[in-house]
């Protein structure tokens, strides 16, 4: 790092576990070793787990500060971890995940360089199952800059978690995370967060992201992007302005479309319909071959239902 200034304001590391005591300390070490460790409040919440987690953490005595809470979800958790300190900043760190050693103090700097952003991001390291660490797409957004992060995110969720650093004041001005969401749980709340003013993507990669296990929510494509869908329709309340509410209908075409498709080649034909009857009717001027989609997938619907074959009816979130 350079000699730049650092906000002095504290940071709050939330870190959210549920039965990982094998993976918890890796994160926890990362947190702790920060250079900005000085200024961090490291908070693991518990989401009422049943294996030795408790014991694992009670070992970093008060180095960090434990809460434990039935287990209520992801998003639950994380709004325990923002409750349980006052700090200016809040950090998100899951447990499989790990901060590289000048995360913390890079994500300040930024914030006394740009005191106008609520939120600052960064690049992050994909870790395989396998233990094979690759860099993380992140196209077609500004770098080092502040920037609106709205209509980026009703195109895609860029911002990854670990890398993830916002003000406590925009917090309490949106809300907490959304406890009825069991998916997509941070993509709505950056969505929210990101409506109080403009953002920054550092170019310097900040945290190293685990993708590939069994237990992470997203491996299930169908579900994530029905989830995905569903937080798209919540942001809608938030989307006041003229450009946002542009951004948030193309965001919401390109979602239907996308959920349309997956759905298809999943089998579940009948809901691939009703999302694309969905997509030509929020956009009617939609190429021929979108209509064919649609159609195909009545069709296979109609088959699947008179031989009883197939997955004609899958309930939507």
């Amino acid at each position: 790092m350079s000699a730049a200034p650092c906000s002095a304001g504290r940071v709050a590391v939330v870190i959210p576990t549920f039965n990982r005591a094998g993976l918890l300390p890796r994160a926890v070490d990362s947190a702790l070793a920060q250079t900005a460790v000085a200024q961090c409040d490291i908070i693991v919440v518990d989401d009422g787990s049943s294996d030795d987690t408790p014991k694992v953490a009670a070992r970093y005595g008060d180095r960090i500060r434990y809460v434990r809470q039935a287990n209520a979800g992801l998003a639950a958790a994380r709004n325990a971890g923002i409750a349980a300190t006052t700090s200016e900043f809040i950090a998100f760190l899951d447990d499989d995940d790990l901060l590289m050693p000048d995360s913390v103090e890079r994500r300040l700097v930024a914030f006394a360089r740009w005191p106008m952003a609520v939120i600052i991001a960064g690049r992050a390291l994909d870790r395989t199952s396998e233990g094979e660490l690759r860099p993380r797409p992140l196209a077609g957004v500004p770098l080092e800059a502040p920037f609106d992060f709205v209509p980026h995110l009703m195109e895609d969720n860029f911002v990854c978690v670990p890398t993830v650093m916002i003000r406590r004041a925009a917090v309490e001005r949106v809300g907490p995370f959304r406890h009825g969401l069991r998916r997509a749980e941070d993509y709505e709340m950056w969505g929210r967060v990101a409506t109080c003013g403009p953002g920054v993507i550092l170019d310097a990669v900040l945290a190293e992201y685990t993708i590939g296990t069994h237990e992470r929510l997203s491996c299930d494509l169908v579900a994530m992007m029905d989830a995905k869908l569903h937080a798209h329709h919540l942001l809608r309340v938030s989307m006041t302005t003229p450009p946002h509410c542009m951004a948030w209908h193309r965001g919401l075409v390109r979602r239907l479309a996308t959920a349309r498709d997956l759905h298809y080649r999943s089998g579940s034909f009948s809901t691939a319909a009703g999302y694309g009857v969905q997509v030509l009717w929020h956009a009617p001027g939609r190429p021929a071959w979108e209509w064919g989609r649609t159609a195909a997938a009545f069709g296979q619907a109609a088959i699947a239902a008179l031989t009883g074959s197939g997955s004609s009816a899958r309930t939507k979130g």
